[in-house]
């Protein structure tokens, strides 16, 4: 949500800038849309890939921000008579005044790779460019595979068909925002960030107190860890 409103979290890619001014005033949005307006539940904050998916599936939420994966099931009849046939889908939203090009969604992608450890590299090789080739890509996704790194599949007339979500899809791989290139990123995403947060979503303190003092013991962890 910060990147929609074109915060720069991080300077020049490595130093920590979680209280810039887009950052802090899209928290204040973000808490606001539950506390001051009453536009989602109180358990929102802690909702993850199920409830959202359930309260969507369910007609309980006018719409839902989820993986692509969640499609399948949303457009079901059986599993989703509320939301079948009346959903449609777009990229993640961006903030009015930074435009629709603007880089914000997080690139979480499936990847297939070869282990350095791998006993059988050459086969393990020739099985993963047999699993992207563009037959076999087809066929894994006309067969309810789910998705592919094959952008060509996105526009396949025969497979929108059946999936009206993969337009959207191709739309986010043109703005994904790339992450810092730093070891302990996912140390200050999972430890060190969400105290913080958490404390403004209680109303403890207020969003740029809070985002000063994550980004200040974000600092100080990676001048430790001579990353910075």
């Amino acid at each position: 949500m910060a990147w929609s409103y074109g915060a720069d979290l991080f300077k020049d890619g490595k130093m920590p800038n979680f209280n810039s001014p887009e950052a802090i005033a899209s928290v204040e949005d973000a808490v606001g849309w539950l506390v001051k307006d009453k536009l989602v539940t109180p358990g929102m904050v802690g909702y993850e890939y199920p409830e959202v998916l359930t309260a969507y599936q369910q007609g309980k939420a006018v719409f839902a921000l989820q993986w692509n994966a969640a499609a399948p099931d949303i457009l079901n009849p059986e599993k989703s008579p509320a939301s079948a046939g009346k959903t449609a889908f777009s990229v993640y939203p961006w903030q009015t005044d930074k435009g629709a090009e603007q880089l914000r969604l997080w690139p979480s992608v499936w990847s297939v790779g070869v282990s350095a450890y791998s006993k059988h590299p050459k086969e393990a090789f020739e099985y993963a460019a047999w699993f992207t080739s563009k037959e076999v890509a087809r066929d894994y996704v006309m067969h309810g595979g789910g998705s592919s790194g094959r952008q060509s599949l996105l526009t396949d007339p025969e497979i929108l068909k059946s999936n009206p979500q993969y337009p959207a899809m191709l739309q986010g791989f043109k703005v994904y925002h790339a992450l810092p290139d730093l070891v302990s990123y996912d140390y200050l995403l999972n430890n060190i960030l969400p105290a913080h947060l958490q404390a403004v979503w209680q109303g403890t303190t207020p969003a740029k107190d809070a985002l000063d003092a994550a980004t200040e013991e974000a600092k100080k962890y990676l001048s430790d860890k001579g990353e910075i």
